[in-house]
């Protein structure tokens, strides 16, 4: 017991003891502490922008030694400190929630300081925004601002637009309107933005009604507007509200059933089609896919909504890059369309199997649309061995940028390929190299003999001719070659005495006269040109022309030499050549004969002209059709003659 006594008596004292030594009197007290506090550290700003402030005081501090402070966040700008009170801009806040940031704090001695800044939504402009008369290739918008006053932009833009642009949030969407805008303004030479936005229709006052044109079904289009402020004198402006948007698809037709009579007869790779429309009687279009398409559908298949929809945006998209041409709706759906039966065959790839699409075409709201479900018919091409054919190839009567080429196969019914180029542009020795090299081009492919007189060569230069049995995609014969070099260029023996010109001449009794020759060549002249005559006239009567008209300006934007270059490099004319021009616009006539080792003479032009063709101004046509029946034998041999040339 006495042991248990003193030991509890040791450490009362003990406890005693520390207890006395933890207790601090006022003496002790150490008030050098360094504090820093602000009067808030959650800072409440409102949405429209501004500069807010927030007093702080620092006690026991270093003297000349103030607070650093910084933010991640780009709408806090501009951060600095003055008389113990922190200072800061803020952006407009153009989203439709409140957002926070922090602004870190720090002093030395201390730990770092969070102040919270959170900002309400603007308050500025709203807008009410309402598609009406929604059409397959239009609709109207009507755009209601809660602010009467305020001006504002209102566009529409394609979706698929924006995300390719990355044009995803307000300060992007802004920029690239911004830019346009402007840049369209200086196009016109015009330094008053604001009287040229609100006089082309981009900017607005008040309660707003547009109608929508020219866009495409089953596409998605975003139309938005923001309030925008100019400055002073009109000249530059910036955004003053969120932007408002709204998504808007266009339907597609109710597509119908179609039917048709399908006869597809295949004879190796190539393919004979009869056709006739059941119970249509207005136009269609055909597309063919091959089982390596995405667009191909397998025999028994069912053709899908989704497909169906795709089928019709294939073809609003190629129509609209016709349209971008000059093409109006009418003329496309006479041109590309057919009507009641038809028939035609084609070469196609061997062994490859192929869906044949028809689908009805009707105008709707403006514009050639798909009406119709697709109706498919199914082939497949056959097979192509090997040939057992040899190519002899040969090169006579080879000049300056001349020659003759005879080709002549072994056995006159297997196509074969043909071609020359560069002996410095193939990129290969072996010939399955070369051959695979080759079959990425456009190829020209013949059979039987072939003879040309080739005008496009180069001076002193070395080419190589290259043929080979190719049928339906597939390869049937080894490479055959023949290597020569043309001559060095020497002084041309002829020279161009004159060219005159004739017009202007009607493009639609030119299609009339001589439908197969001109075919579609009348519709032009509703676009606003003409045909014209131009006859050309050479100190000698033999070797080659080469005619062409510029417009007049190139002269001086181009220069001479280009021109003369630019010549050079097109194809031979007849001595009497058909051209088309513009109303109204002004041209000359350059022209280079060609002796015949291939030598250039030095370029004639005429003096500037221009034709408008009217009912007082138009020659008869009849006086066009006798001046190209001037022709020679030669000439029309020459316009037969095959162009062999490689387009690398």
């Amino acid at each position: 017991m006495n042991y248990i006594t003193k030991l509890l008596s040791l450490l009362t004292t003990v406890v005693l003891m520390l207890l006395t030594s933890c207790q601090k009197t006022p003496d002790n007290i150490d008030d050098s502490q360094t504090t820093l506090t602000f009067e808030s550290e959650t800072l409440l700003v409102d949405g429209n922008g501004g500069t807010y402030s927030v007093g702080y005081t620092i006690n026991n501090g270093i003297e000349g030694i103030d607070i650093a402070a910084q933010t991640e966040e780009a709408w806090i700008k501009n951060i600095r400190t003055e008389n113990n009170r922190l200072y800061f801009d803020y952006d407009l806040n153009l989203g439709d929630e409140q957002r926070d940031g922090r602004i870190m704090v720090r002093y030395p001695n201390l730990s770092r300081k969070i102040l919270l800044v959170r900002q309400a939504v603007s308050d500025a402009i709203r807008f009410e925004m309402e598609i009406t008369d929604i059409k397959t290739t239009s609709c109207s918008s009507d755009v209601k601002p809660s602010d009467k006053e305020t001006p504002y932009i209102v566009y529409m833009a394609e979706k698929d637009y924006l995300l390719s642009g990355n044009i995803t949030d307000t300060t992007s969407l802004f920029l690239d309107d911004y830019n346009f805008f402007v840049g369209l303004a200086q196009q016109y030479g015009v330094t008053d933005l604001k009287s040229f936005m609100f006089s082309n229709n981009i900017c607005f006052k008040g309660d707003s009604y547009i109608g929508w044109t020219g866009m495409v079904p089953n596409r998605e289009y975003v139309l938005y507007a923001y309030a925008i402020e100019f400055n002073e004198d009109g000249t530059d402006y910036t955004i003053a509200s969120p932007i408002y948007h709204t998504i808007i698809i266009l339907p597609t037709q109710v597509f119908e059933d179609i039917e048709f009579d399908v006869d597809i007869t295949v004879d190796g790779p190539r393919a004979y089609y009869e056709f006739s429309p059941v119970g249509w009687d207005g136009y269609y279009y055909i597309d063919i896919y091959s089982e390596h398409d995405y667009m191909y559908i397998s025999e028994g298949e069912t053709p899908s909504e989704a497909y169906c929809k795709q089928i019709a945006d294939n073809w609003i998209y190629m129509i609209n890059l016709y349209m971008q041409s000059g093409y109006s709706p009418e003329q496309l759906i006479n041109i590309m369309c057919l009507r009641g039966a038809d028939s035609y065959d084609e070469l196609r790839d061997a062994d490859t199997a192929y869906c044949m699409v028809f689908y009805g075409i009707d105008m709707v709201d403006g514009l050639p649309q798909v009406v119709t479900k697709p109706y498919i018919a199914h082939f497949r091409t056959e097979a192509v061995g090997a040939s057992d054919m040899l190519i002899d190839i040969k090169v006579e009567n080879c000049y300056v940028r001349v020659a003759d080429l005879i080709i002549t196969p072994t056995v006159d019914d297997d196509p074969y390929v043909a071609t020359f180029v560069k002996k410095s542009d193939i990129p290969y020795s072996d010939n399955k190299e070369i051959i695979d090299w080759l079959v990425q081009f456009d190829i020209q492919s013949f059979t039987g003999k072939v003879t040309s007189n080739v005008i496009g060569l180069e001076p002193n230069t070395e080419y190589v001719v290259l043929a080979f049995g190719y049928y339906g995609g597939v390869v049937t014969t080894d490479l055959f070659r023949y290597d020569f070099k043309t001559e060095p260029e020497g002084v041309c023996e002829n020279s161009v005495i004159g060219v005159t010109h004739s017009g202007p001449y009607s493009l639609m009794e030119l299609e009339a006269a001589m439908p197969d020759t001109y075919y579609q060549y009348g519709m032009f002249e509703s676009m606003g040109w003409y045909a014209m005559c131009a006859e050309i006239e050479t100190e000698k009567p033999e070797g080659h022309v080469f005619m062409r008209i510029y417009p007049a300006e190139y002269i001086v934007t181009e220069g001479k030499d280009a021109l003369e270059a630019d010549l050079r490099a097109k194809q031979a004319n007849n001595r009497t050549t058909l051209f088309t021009g513009e109303n109204g616009k002004v041209y000359v006539l350059c022209a280079i004969a060609m002796d015949y080792r291939g030598n250039f003479s030095q370029m004639w032009m005429s003096e500037p002209f221009s034709y408008t063709l009217d009912t007082s101004t138009k020659r008869d046509i009849n006086e066009f059709l006798d001046k190209m029946g001037l022709e020679s034998e030669a000439q029309q041999a020459s316009r037969s003659s095959v162009d062999l040339r490689l387009k690398l």
